[in-house]
């Protein structure tokens, strides 16, 4: 087949696939989750910080406030009107963050381990790294932590600096799983200090115990807060993610610097050409370079204009 002849089986093949959605909703689904970059796009692109955290919080029923709380105690982002450093502005929540991600996105050290055919931090960078997926991720870690088996869902011993802790109840074990240190939760510390300033109750409830750091209904309650009390709350307090766009497609991973306030992309995922359409045009475009490194019909970025283009085109076909 001339080069020619292949170009023209290809948008016949984008055709029908576009056309699937159409005459079957269950091939449409599966357009849009063969690539996971269309699922990353979907829930994080054009949301402020205050709706993800109450999207997350009510899909993972977690409690904002605990989102909130964490997020000073961690790098303390609500007070700051901006990032004190790279390292904290792409990981706001330290979830699954290490310092060797760093050298190896530096081109250092540790770089060594293969994980997906990429280096280990690498890929853990590109996953976990960026605002809009530390609170996503961590949200539903901490469900997870507090309902599996694996986890306080089965047994509430947890290893607390190199000693074993029994909580009270799953809450304060799954705080325990994610920061496994008496000191982030002691009475001196940002956790229960803050907890007790902004919400005016300790974070059990009562009586404050190194067994019991936080009450089960603290711990979940999505309710406690609207999107926009949460975006209140974080303008109040001058914080850099008050009104703050996710505008990241997969990551913003460390050290790479964002705006605090980023502007969306100029154009929607699938649309090659730039003309806000996706259309025959920009099917056109993917069909000419398809097989290269171009960047206008590369939608998700990873170097080769491929079938995962095409799914993203067609997911967002005519739109």
């Amino acid at each position: 087949m001339n080069k020619r002849g292949a170009k023209l089986f290809l948008v016949l093949l984008a055709l029908v696939v576009v056309a699937l959605p159409v005459f079957a909703c269950a091939s449409h689904i599966e357009l849009r989750t063969v690539n996971a970059r269309q699922a990353y796009l979907d829930t994080f692109y054009g949301k402020t910080v205050a709706q993800l955290i109450y999207d997350e919080s009510t899909q993972h029923n977690i409690n904002p406030r605990l989102i909130l709380t964490m997020l000073q105690r961690e790098s303390t982002a609500i007070t700051q009107t901006s990032p004190s450093s790279d390292t904290r502005r792409a990981w706001p929540m330290f979830y699954n963050y290490d310092e060797n991600m760093a050298n190896c996105l530096n081109a250092s050290t540790n770089c060594n381990d293969a994980k997906y055919n990429k280096p280990d931090y690498s890929y853990r960078a590109e996953n976990y790294g960026g605002v809009g997926q530390q609170i996503a991720y961590s949200t539903a870690q901490l469900r997870n932590l507090h309902d599996s088996s694996s986890y306080c869902g089965g047994n509430l011993a947890v290893s607390v600096d190199g000693n074993t802790l029994t909580t009270d109840n799953a809450a304060s074990c799954a705080l325990y799983k994610y920061t496994p240190h008496t000191v982030s939760y002691d009475t001196s510390s940002a956790f229960y200090i803050n907890w007790q300033s902004w919400w005016s109750a300790t974070p059990n409830g009562g009586d404050y115990s190194a067994t019991n750091i936080i009450s089960e209904a603290n711990f979940t309650n999505p309710g406690d807060m609207s999107a926009d009390a949460i975006n209140s709350f974080l303008i109040g307090k001058g914080s850099w993610l008050g009104n703050y766009l996710i505008a990241e497609y997969i990551s913003v991973p460390y050290p790479v610097l964002i705006d605090d306030a980023p502007p969306a992309p100029v154009r929607k995922s699938g649309d090659a050409n730039g003309d806000n359409a996706i259309d025959l045009l920009d099917l056109s475009i993917l069909a000419t370079w398809w097989g290269t490194t171009n960047t206008d019909a590369d939608f998700n970025h990873d170097g080769t204009v491929d079938l995962l283009d095409l799914s993203i085109l067609a997911s967002a076909w005519g739109t």
